[in-house]
């Protein structure tokens, strides 16, 4: 998994590209907590896999009070799991 961050306007975007699994999700968790802005936009357009790690990381981020988290990009396949 590639994270790849850039803020504009007050807000975090972070591009995944890759494979989110159980090998990396701890380091996406790792790259939210990082965040620095309250309102985050995550790219999934690049996520070739996820597996059930990477969707506790998700889950993770987006019941954190401090953040709003929106997702964008999602392919069906992914779509289809979450």
């Amino acid at each position: 998994m590639d994270i790849e961050t850039v803020e504009r306007d007050g807000v975090a975007i972070l591009r995944l590209s890759g494979e989110i699994n159980m090998d990396n999700a701890a380091g996406l968790q790792r790259a939210l907590q990082r965040c620095m802005q309250s309102k985050i936009i995550l790219d999934m357009s690049g996520v070739t896999l996820l597996d059930s790690a990477g969707i506790g990381a998700l889950i993770s981020a987006t019941q954190t009070k401090s953040m709003t988290v929106k997702f964008c990009g999602i392919r069906t396949a992914i779509f289809r799991l979450l």
